[in-house]
């Protein structure tokens, strides 16, 4: 019977220990790897990495307090578990919102900016009034537009907050009014006709726009001519905005036919 060398078992035996200790050095690396891991976990959930402060800037119509609170953003809540982008896409989905910004900051911050949309003008509608801005996005409906521009284009359909009202007149229009100074843009009223011909009443002056083309040109002159003084009473016809045109009510005439009072004779 052959023995086996003595340097050979030797060999094999620290073969085997090191090969022992490579699996202790792994398992013990693994299982610090897990405790790091659950370590870290409970830290971003612990209440040193959770949301102690929520600021919102630039709202006044809107509500983002409203949807911070249906998307379960509120104070204690973990940092990590704040979902900026869909806050931002919540925000948008509400008519008046143009922008909207959420930055997270760490440990627990989270700051809302929100940018409105900025209405110029009512719209008359089939359902009311609808107060658009100058791409004619709806942001709400109102019961009277006192205080405000009018467009009277009687749109037929139903118009609702977060749709558009994208007519070429309907825009012109808008656009006219945005040019304007405020306050006469707030006594402005413009109508279509239905060849797409607008014509604009500011308090007793009638305005004639024809197409909607450079309205921006059309709101510059009209205003430096109502700067420059116009008769009450006047029509102006601003098709042309380079040449515009200024016609004065004619003064009131006796009637030709009318008889004369008599006149008694002298002695």
């Amino acid at each position: 019977m052959k023995t086996m060398d003595r340097r050979i078992a030797q060999r094999r035996h620290r073969v085997t220990e090191e090969r022992a200790r490579t699996r202790l050095r792994l398992v013990i690396g693994l299982v610090a790897l897990v405790a790091m891991a659950a370590a870290g976990f409970a830290l971003v959930r612990s209440p040193l990495l959770s949301v102690n402060r929520v600021t919102v800037t630039g709202d006044e119509h809107s509500d983002p307090a409203a949807v911070l609170a249906r998307l379960d953003v509120v104070l204690g809540m973990p940092t990590v578990s704040v979902d900026a982008g869909a806050i931002e896409a919540a925000l948008r989905a509400d008519p008046w919102v143009a922008d909207a910004r959420v930055v997270v900051s760490w440990p627990g911050s989270v700051d809302v900016e929100v940018t409105e949309q900025v209405p110029v003008a009512a719209v008359t509608t089939a359902g009311g009034y609808a107060h658009v801005t100058t791409t004619g996005a709806v942001v709400e409906m109102l019961d009277s537009p006192i205080g405000m521009a009018l467009i009277a284009l009687n749109v037929p359909e139903t118009i609702r907050p977060g749709t558009t009202i994208s007519t070429t007149a309907t825009l012109g229009a808008l656009e006219f009014i945005d040019w304007l100074p405020g306050d006469i843009a707030r006594v402005t009223v413009v109508s279509v006709d239905e060849g797409g011909q607008l014509t604009a009443t500011i308090d007793d002056l009638t305005v004639r726009l024809g197409r909607a083309r450079e309205m921006q040109f059309k709101a510059v002159a009209l205003a430096a001519l109502i700067e420059h003084g116009l008769a009450p009473g006047s029509s102006v016809d601003i098709t042309a905005p380079r040449r515009p045109a200024v016609a004065n009510p004619q003064p009131e005439v006796e009637d030709e036919g009318e008889t004369p009072p008599e006149v008694p004779p002298t002695d």
